[in-house]
């Protein structure tokens, strides 16, 4: 461009008219990048909230709303686990059923909330009797239900006694 003063201003001007397009590119290449960023950590909140509330949903369907211990379905789910290896390994696998006496005289004399603690009460005294690998559940109203894994018949008695001793 040597002589040629007037296309040497047309190539500067054309070449920092290059060097702003290349920067504006840059600048929305960073901000697209930073928005899959953005979009990417809100994703993994937003799977690890289902997760968490899969992980509730999942506890709420296995456990008695009142007392807190194994529902029914729980109790099910652990019998039908744990029934073949026993039977596989000619293991005692004993059931014991637990109606509380009297229960709606509780509730017709005293009201419901002191018959929900008289549940309460009793749920908590099955998990603190029993032994870890046994499963206490509620199966409905006034009637419980324990899974004694390992447990022969006198084993088994003892339990049953502990329990209503306590």
């Amino acid at each position: 461009m040597q002589g040629r003063p007037d296309m040497a201003i047309l190539e500067g001007r054309a070449l920092r008219s290059r060097e702003h397009r290349i920067a504006r590119a840059s600048i929305h290449s960073r901000e697209a990048r930073v928005k899959v960023q953005l979009g990417a950590r809100q994703s993994e909140r937003h799977l690890e909230q289902a997760l968490e509330a899969s992980r509730r949903f999942e506890r709420w369907s296995l456990e008695d709303a009142l007392t807190g211990i194994a529902n029914r379905r729980a109790f099910e789910i652990a019998l039908a686990d744990r029934l073949p290896g026993a039977v596989a390994d000619f293991r005692p696998l004993t059931v014991a059923m637990i109606d509380i006496d009297h229960f709606k005289a509780v509730n017709d004399g005293h009201s419901h909330q002191a018959g929900d603690r008289v549940l309460k009460a009793v749920a908590q005294l099955l998990v603190a009797t029993v032994r870890e690998r046994d499963v206490a559940a509620r199966l409905a109203g006034d009637e419980f239900i324990v899974l004694l894994n390992d447990a022969d018949e006198a084993t088994a008695a003892e339990i049953v006694a502990r329990i209503q001793n306590a």
